[in-house]
């Protein structure tokens, strides 16, 4: 298993919208949350390998509506 967050910056007054669909989208999802920046989600996520991990960053979150950047912290050890 992979374990990764997930780093999203929104357009501004995107972050809601973007925090429902993954929220709601992602089958993998274990926490989301807002970051302490405006317009930032934060999301935990677990996949059963490095290609599952990216296919849910290219594919489900970076088509999504209002996302400007992605940044993945991939866990190491756990």
């Amino acid at each position: 298993m992979v374990r990764a967050y997930i780093l999203i910056e929104t357009a501004a007054g995107k972050d809601g919208a973007v925090q429902a669909s993954v929220g709601h989208g992602l089958k993998n999802c274990l926490a989301i949350g807002h970051s302490l920046r405006p317009s930032e989600v934060m999301v935990h996520i677990e996949c059963t390998d490095l290609a599952c991990l990216n296919e849910a960053i290219v594919t489900d979150i970076s088509q999504l509506e209002g996302v400007l950047r992605i940044t993945t912290c991939v866990v190491v050890k756990d």
